[in-house]
């Protein structure tokens, strides 16, 4: 479809004083998570070990039907499973282009090398043919990666093709919570990851999981889950405070009081807030951790509720394709309406400008390095680490993500494109080129 450009005006007030619209102030943290926390705050005995550990790791393998063993975050998770590789050096692992620092951290800290591949501008996942182009004789493993939630595409054929050459195939399913709905999602790797982090679909403040659908692989990463450390009883503390004091500052991010409040809980190591420089440099440690069971214990009860949550991605997700095709904005095709996405990608020209003036009006889009791509008017899809110099002077339209969390309403997102719809109707000649989220965003993400 023909691209248009687009200037954002410089708005006037904010339309929502006291409820931002948002990605990154505890999305996932709602009133009974906020209760659950405070309760387990003050029962520090129960911080590092307990019963809903076993609950959770039970409750997992019971849905997958497969072995399934908790660790301390998704990047842990990945990280154990490429352990039971004995990675050299030499050894290469196929890995989306469009991540975040994950996927690549935990190949380096596994020992093997990473070998981006391009993905997709209708799934934002792995395309086939670009890893047939990929593979080689040192290939090892392929990290299949649902951006989003939005399946990966030839599913059946890439899992034919790993067994074939020996290889082994990882689902990257820390986007989203499977379910029946989706039967091409979790259940063609040899391993699955999932993640209940701070930000992901369901969430423990921290936590992982890796599914496995061998016995002898089952057996390694059973081993290097004993062999893990606990993180300390400071440090879960910390995470507990998360889904407690962003609550409390959330409603007052609009008039720069609760901005502050979590920028000094960063700068007094309160908050856990952000990703580290060592995460955004790649450095991600060889050791691995377990789940603690306060983490368990908050995930395990949005694991119950996944449902619920599942079906409240899915009628953000209806809405959000019903408004991009009433407004004609690209959106990867490859969006249905029973998808329960963690986020809705648009490419809209100016998407920074449109950026930079919702958040004068209380809303945050800033996305990290999910906002760092482009779909240029020759399909490609431009993005950080594989065509870096594609977003530099490049006609297209830049990544707009809309949210789509647990505390997310259907009103607030009619109020959100309500606002875009504004912002789409004033034209720049400008706005068709890459524009690189430069300015120091006033959201979690950057405190």
């Amino acid at each position: 479809m023909p691209l248009c450009t687009v200037r954002a005006p410089i708005p006037n007030g904010m339309c929502r004083i006291f409820s931002p619209i948002h990605h990154f102030f505890a999305p996932q943290a709602d009133r009974h998570q906020f209760f659950r926390a405070l309760g387990m705050l003050f029962a520090i005995p129960k911080y590092q070990y307990g019963g809903s550990i076993e609950k959770l790791e039970q409750s997992i393998a019971k849905t997958f039907h497969h072995d399934a063993f908790l660790f301390c975050t998704g990047t842990d998770a990945l990280v154990a499973i490429l352990k039971t590789l004995n990675l050299q050096k030499e050894d290469e692992l196929i890995v989306p282009a469009y991540t975040c620092f994950s996927p690549g951290g935990a190949v380096t800290a596994a020992g093997g090398t990473v070998v981006f591949t391009d993905v997709s501008p209708h799934t934002l996942s792995l395309s086939f043919s670009a890893i047939e182009k990929s593979l080689s004789s040192k290939t090892r493993a392929i990290i299949a990666q649902h951006t989003f939630g939005i399946p990966a595409e030839e599913m059946a054929a890439l899992r034919d093709l790993c067994d074939r050459r020996k290889i082994l195939l990882i689902e990257d399913c820390a986007h989203l919570v499977p379910d029946g709905e989706v039967h091409s999602i979790g259940t063609y790797g040899h391993a699955v990851i999932l993640s209940f982090g701070r930000y992901k679909a369901i969430s423990g403040m921290a936590g992982g999981a890796v599914i496995c659908n061998d016995s002898a692989l089952a057996a390694k990463v059973r081993e290097i889950q004993k062999n893990s450390l606990m993180i300390e009883q400071s440090v879960i503390a910390r995470l507990l405070l998360y889904p407690i004091l962003f609550p409390l500052a959330r409603p007052f991010i609009g008039i720069g009081i609760g901005t502050l409040g979590l920028w000094l809980c960063k700068k007094f190591h309160i908050l856990l807030i952000g990703s580290t420089p060592d995460e955004l440099g790649w450095k991600v440690g060889e050791t691995t951790y377990r789940i603690p069971n306060a983490c368990a214990f908050l995930a395990l009860d949005q694991w119950e509720q996944r449902a619920e949550i599942n079906d409240l991605r899915r009628n953000l997700t209806r809405y959000y394709r019903e408004q991009a095709e009433l407004n004609h904005w690209i959106f990867p095709s490859s969006i249905t309406d029973n998808l329960p996405l963690q986020k809705f990608p648009i490419f809209l020209p100016g998407a920074e400008r449109m950026r930079r003036a919702l958040r004068r009006k209380n809303i945050h889009l800033y996305d990290g390095c999910w906002s760092r791509a482009h779909l240029t008017e020759s399909g490609t899809l431009a993005y950080l680490y594989l065509h870096q110099e594609l977003l530099q002077g490049e006609r297209g339209a830049s990544a707009m993500m809309l949210p789509i969390h647990s505390t997310m309403s259907l009103r607030k997102a009619k109020q959100l494109i309500k606002e875009l719809i504004k912002l789409t109707h004033t034209k720049d000649e400008h706005d068709a080129y890459y524009e690189a989220p430069s300015y120091p965003e006033v959201n979690a993400y950057a405190l």
